[in-house]
């Protein structure tokens, strides 16, 4: 585990601090713990809180009941997702821990660096409880709650991180804690070491990868191309190698076997080389990432 940088070093200006009474609610049980301003955060990173019900509704509102916030959790966590974003980090929820006992409910956070380098800035829970069958309920909200999201952004990509069932009779829940990318608004941040492009239009990846590599010093070792999924990205690492650009082709193999607009880059350009290429499109379509060098 490495420390981070202090907010004088690296803070990007972009997240505003804010006060822990912006978050208090008459529920929440303890101190609530949001970033603080000339302090030093270690990743992985723990967030916990906790807060006590009256009834079995508010038992299970992490965040809130359809009228008032209870545990105010998604807010407490989106503010640290910000702040380590804002470091240039690409954060996510990694693990989701909670102990209820009676009417109380203590919760536990774990954040650490994205592990396939997305920024899963958006994390909320939706659940069930209080009689009938919580578990197909609990599913439904589920799925209407990634719906409802969806709507507001339509890129976003979902994962759940933890299901919490609570048996206890008429208080008993079943909670799902996910968390969702928002790329719009957050896109992937490239380290010191990678270039990261990315978009939702292949078209405009093409442009995007000459224009961003163009003059770049790169390991041609480690390129990377997604085409499958949404956004469509490149990766490189940083190295030794200063090239004019990278092109990417795109293309479906005729029967002889040629690529054809790969191999007129190659022919046209006599200091190119063809640095990666795989399939995409349920393996119907063939791509190609070439090498243009000075």
């Amino acid at each position: 585990m490495k420390y981070l940088k202090t907010f004088l070093e690296s803070q990007r200006g972009g997240y505003e601090f804010k006060n822990e009474n912006t978050f208090k609610t008459p529920y929440i049980v303890g101190k609530i713990n949001i970033p603080k301003k000339d302090t030093q955060y270690r990743l992985p990173f723990k967030v916990n809180c906790g807060y006590r019900a009256n009834n079995c509704d508010e038992l299970h509102s992490f965040q809130d009941t359809s009228s008032r916030n209870i545990g105010n959790m998604n807010l407490i966590i989106k503010e640290w997702l910000e702040y380590f974003y804002d470091l240039g980090i690409n954060p996510e929820v990694s693990q989701v821990e909670v102990r209820v006992s009676d009417l109380n409910v203590e919760w536990e956070v774990t954040i650490d660096r994205s592990r396939d380098g997305k920024p899963w800035i958006g994390f909320t829970s939706r659940g069930a409880g209080c009689g009938g069958d919580i578990v197909k309920r609990s599913e439904e909200n589920f799925t209407i709650g990634k719906q409802n999201i969806k709507n507001k952004f339509p890129s976003s990509q979902f994962e759940t991180i933890e299901v919490f069932e609570h048996k206890s009779d008429d208080n008993s829940f079943r909670q799902i804690f996910f968390k969702y990318t928002i790329p719009d608004k957050y896109p992937v941040q490239a380290s010191e070491n990678q270039i990261i492009v990315e978009s939702d239009d292949i078209g405009e990846l093409y442009q995007k990868i000459k224009e961003q590599t163009q003059g770049k010093s790169v390991d041609l070792n480690s390129v990377e191309l997604n085409l499958d999924t949404k956004p469509y990205t490149l990766k490189i690492n940083t190295g030794q190698e200063k090239i004019d650009k990278l092109i990417m082709a795109i293309n479906t193999i005729d029967d002889r076997g040629n690529f054809p607009s790969r191999d007129k880059i190659l022919q046209k350009n006599p200091k190119s080389e063809l640095v990666n290429q795989g399939k995409f499109s349920s393996n119907k379509r063939d791509w190609a990432v070439i090498a243009i060098r000075r």
